[in-house]
Parts: C-alpha cells; sequence; structure tokens
C-alpha cells in the first residue's frame, strides 16, 4: 500500500478522502450492530459496558469540541491544496473517525472510544501546520489550537460536563 501511495498510483485528492469518510460512515452504520452483539459473547469488556449502562447518556453530536473538529475538517478541505502531504492523511484519518463516530453514537462507548483515538493525530496536524511554509495553514492551525484551548478550558473549569 505505500508503494501506491508513494508513487502517487492512488493519489489522495480531496474528493478521494471525503468519500472515503462517508464510506466509512456507511459500512460502520451498516455492520455496527452485527460486530456489538459478535463481541459482546467474545469480549466480556463489551458484555461489560453493555450491562452496566455505561454510556446511557447519549453522545452529543454537536457538542462544542465535535463542533471543532469540523471546523477544523472543514478548513482543512478548503485548504487542500495548500496543505502537506502528511496533513492530508491526517484529514482521511479525522474523516473516517468522524464517520465512525456518526454512524456509532446509538453505542455511546464505541463511539467516544474511537473520536477520543482520532483525536490524538490532531497533534500530527497541528506539528505540520505549525511548521507550514504557506501562512494562511499556519495561521488556520495557530487559530485551531487556540479555539480548542479555549473551549476545552472553558469545558473543562465551567461547564462541569467535560466527559460528556
Amino acid at each position: 500500500l505505500t508503494f501506491l501511495l508513494q508513487r502517487d498510483l492512488i493519489a489522495l485528492t480531496r474528493q478521494r478522502a471525503v468519500f472515503f469518510g462517508i464510506a466509512v460512515f456507511t459500512a460502520s452504520t451498516a455492520l455496527i450492530s452485527v460486530l456489538i452483539a459478535y463481541f459482546e459473547e467474545e469480549l466480556p469488556i463489551v458484555a461489560a459496558y453493555q450491562e452496566l449502562g455505561f454510556g446511557d447518556v447519549p453522545t452529543d453530536p454537536f457538542a462544542p469540541h465535535i463542533l471543532l473538529n469540523l471546523a477544523m475538517v472543514t478548513t482543512g478541505l478548503l485548504l487542500w491544496e495548500r496543505i502537506s502531504r502528511n496533513m492530508r492523511y491526517v484529514l482521511l484519518f479525522q474523516l473516517a473517525g468522524l464517520g465512525v463516530f456518526y454512524a456509532t453514537l446509538e453505542f455511546q462507548v464505541v463511539a467516544s472510544r474511537v473520536y477520543d483515538l482520532t483525536q490524538t493525530f490532531w497533534v500530527f496536524f497541528i506539528a505540520a501546520g505549525a511548521d507550514s511554509d504557506d501562512s494562511l495553514v499556519s495561521f488556520a492551525t495557530q487559530v485551531f489550537v487556540l479555539v480548542a484551548v479555549a473551549a476545552f478550558a472553558y469545558i473543562y473549569f465551567f461547564s462541569g460536563n467535560f466527559f460528556q
């Protein structure tokens, strides 16, 4: 796969990245209940999550931190021609993560864990954006960091629902 991507035989375009996110959402929507039923029998932790009621409070699909993520993905897609190859792959992971997140909202544990996992990739996006020679990419990255810090500080210190 790396050979194909390095040779641009399968070029990562904005349209392919968006299509990939939609395909992940569609596949996740179709498969999630089957996979939960299967893993509930195979992995005791999944059964424990389901039986103990973890995630009974539904995840808000439009929570501020989710909207911030969506805004940055949208900004990255708009700046697609200006961002680096590594930043494009981070956006691809973010689109896939958002696809799984929205497809699995019924299963809050899965949605939260996948969302948290994909959020770690923003570190690479920020590092590449901060090092970018393009002033618009660098500015957008700095704005993202400032807004994220302010939003999470507010959520943590003042809202009382940091873990929801």
